[in-house]
């Protein structure tokens, strides 16, 4: 003997198992995704990143500003170089 098989009651449970699917995928991207991409300075923090223009997968350039003093910063994998301190002029 086959059980009843009611194809409504299973086009119910695969909608509402996407359903569960998507909402997990929303939270996790919304709430746990930026807490794994590191730090995140506070908003009332003296350092910020200006600019970020990446040269090579592990080579970029930031402008970063520290209080009112503004630099152009280059990284590497294993070290960061302050190339020079910027104006208000350098930055138009």
């Amino acid at each position: 003997m086959t059980p009843d098989i009611s194809f409504g009651w299973l086009f119910f449970k695969m909608i509402l198992a996407t359903l569960v699917v998507i909402a997990l995928a929303f939270w996790v991207l919304r709430y746990w995704l930026p807490r794994l991409q590191g730090y995140r300075p506070k908003k009332d923090s003296p350092v910020h990143i200006l600019e970020r223009l990446p040269l090579e997968p592990r080579k970029a350039l930031y402008i970063i500003q520290v209080g009112k003093k503004r630099a152009l910063v280059g990284t590497t994998d294993h070290q960061v170089n302050k190339l020079m301190d910027l104006d208000e002029e350098d930055l138009k």
